[in-house]
């Protein structure tokens, strides 16, 4: 699409295929035969006498034995280039600086339409949350147009699970829906789950406490969405795999398991930037720690740790799993959350009032946890691959640097002004990004980035930026309308059911919203400015975390207080 104007055109000659394949399967089908795909698979695959066994073998070194020979290339190209050659592409690679790092005349900027302040919307976007209280269970309703499609969401607090158990708590998301249960083996499970709903997911949320300003609340969440007719079997589903699955089939669970540390494996080398940002904030706050546990490196360690205990007793990670649902799964944790027209209720009240008939009433939770932070651990974990992924975190003190809309504004100045120009355009990274939250978290992150210690200290140059950052009311506008625009995305009703909910978690009322509105569309350079001390204040105390090659990292080590392998 970038590059020829024809290819948007491309998809639509898809059309011709599945003609195609429709007349193929009608063919099949007037004929008694096979079914068509069912005889592909069978002529492919099934029946196929072919095949290829590839190894890949892995070099401790390799990456560094690599790097040293286009090195060498490169200077034994450079010995046969004559001063005026390695003049020549000197000044090329100063033109071509200079040329990412030249602003766009005003006479071309002016050349593109653009809003105005005054033809954005002022009003907030309007959600909907009403707290109710079905078969004695706290229900949050959120009424939009869904056209006859009801969405649910679970919320089992977490309470006072302990962080030790948090690999294992991730890891069942992924267990529930892969093992039997007691109506249904789990390859039939997909299918039932299909024909009733629109889809049942198992995951874990967080939000800020509002009771606790330095706390945040965990919950495992279970969503689906269904027709009102289907309510009451998305929700027997939904029953049948929370009480019923079979955690004590050791064979199946180690067979996850594995999956689980492969597929993360491979996560934490393409999606390293995550990985270190959340590695990163568990330096300094719990919900870091969570992230950290649930998804990043500390997750990765535990499902390594759970392999290793079930070599020596299988039934341990079960007995784990198994402690966990009787803990979690229980009126007296649960939240819900459901998004459809009014006439939607009736069908949903009814199911709900049977799932919580069947579910155990479970315990009060005693006393939340907060998980303690690491520490400023600034870690370093190196890779087999060439690029890094550098995060960079801190937190203000949100009494003296109480938050506002204008950071808003200023993530995207940095996302698409300053880290942008700096790691992106002439850093050579593929992206960046930096995120400023409610709590005072700070961060700034680099993905697939050639560079380390250059990348280290443009963040922390990000200060005299801030503090110097003076633009004209023409582009300080549009930095305001990229901002809305973020606010502004057009809502489906899942995204209607998840925003209104989040809301509603953080205890983010509409007048809060609307303030925060207000301060993104009244932004000025001088508010920019005035977040300068926001981000020192953030420095003063910051870690950083970087994903990459053995030698980068070797080369800047007085950076860090531990290095590791990443796997």
């Amino acid at each position: 699409w970038l590059y020829d104007e024809n290819m948007p055109f491309e998809a639509l000659k898809n059309l011709d295929d599945y003609a195609s394949l429709k007349e193929e399967i009608s063919k099949t089908l007037e004929k008694g035969q096979l079914g068509y795909f069912e005889q592909l698979v069978k002529e492919c695959f099934l029946d196929n006498k072919n095949a290829a066994l590839v190894c890949l073998i892995p070099q401790k070194g390799l990456a560094a034995k690599n790097e040293k020979a286009l090195a060498d290339q490169l200077a034994s190209y450079k010995s046969f280039l004559s001063k005026e050659e390695i003049s020549r592409i000197v000044s090329e690679t100063k033109a071509l600086l200079a040329f990412q790092q030249k602003e766009e005349s005003p006479e071309d900027l002016k050349k593109l339409p653009t809003l105005k302040r005054k033809d954005l919307k002022r009003r907030c976007r309007t959600l909907s949350n009403i707290p109710k209280t079905v078969a004695k269970v706290p229900v949050v309703y959120h009424e939009t147009v869904t056209n006859g499609i009801g969405y649910v969401s679970l919320y089992f607090d977490l309470g006072d699970v302990p962080v030790d158990f948090m690999p294992e708590l991730s890891l069942l998301t992924q267990v529930l829906g892969k093992v039997d249960t007691a109506t249904y083996p789990y390859q039939e499970l997909d299918s039932e789950i299909g024909m009733h709903t629109g889809t049942i997911n198992f995951g874990l949320s967080m939000y800020n406490d509002p009771e606790n300003e330095e706390g945040y609340r965990a919950y495992l969440s279970v969503r689906m969405k269904a027709i009102y007719d289907e309510m009451s079997n998305g929700f027997e589903l939904i029953r049948d795999m929370l009480l019923t699955s079979d955690l004590d089939n050791t064979v199946r669970l180690k067979e996850i398991l594995v999956e689980a540390r492969l597929r993360h494996q491979m996560k934490m080398q393409h999606m390293g930037h995550l990985i270190a940002a959340a590695r990163c904030s568990a330096y300094q706050n719990s919900a870091g720690v969570f992230s950290d546990q649930t998804a990043g490196v500390g997750f990765y360690e535990g499902l390594k740790k759970s392999e290793e205990e079930m070599a020596d007793c299988p039934a341990l990670l079960s007995d784990k799993l198994k402690l966990l649902v009787h803990m979690l799964v229980t009126r007296s944790t649960l939240l819900v959350s459901y998004t459809s027209e009014k006439e939607g209720r009736a069908a949903f009240e009814k199911a709900l009032k049977t799932f919580v008939d069947n579910i155990p009433k479970g315990r009060p939770i005693q006393k939340r946890r907060n998980f303690e932070p690491y520490g400023l651990l600034n870690e370093a974990f190196t890779t087999a691959g060439q690029v890094q992924f550098v995060a960079k975190h801190g937190e203000f003190n949100t009494k003296k640097f109480p938050f506002t809309g204008s950071l808003n504004v200023l993530r995207h100045i940095m996302n698409y002004d300053y880290l942008w120009q700096n790691i992106r355009v002439t850093g050579g990274a593929y992206g960046c990004g930096a995120t400023f939250t409610r709590k005072g978290d700070v961060t700034m992150r680099s993905y697939r980035d050639p560079h380390l210690k250059r990348s280290v200290n443009i963040y922390k140059k990000a200060v005299d930026f801030i503090r110097n950052f003076d633009v004209d009311e023409e582009t300080m506008t549009k930095f305001i309308i990229g901002t809305i625009g973020g606010e502004d995305t057009p809502m489906t009703p899942s995204l209607f059911d998840t925003t209104s909910m989040a809301a509603y978690m953080n205890g983010l009322t509409t007048e809060e919203r609307q303030k925060n509105r207000d301060q993104i569309l009244d932004c000025t350079p001088e508010d920019i400015r005035a977040l300068a001390d926001y981000v020192k204040d953030a420095w003063k105390k910051s870690g950083i975390c970087v994903v990459g090659s053995e030698s980068a990292i070797e080369k800047d080590k007085h950076l860090f207080k531990t290095i590791r392998p990443l796997i």
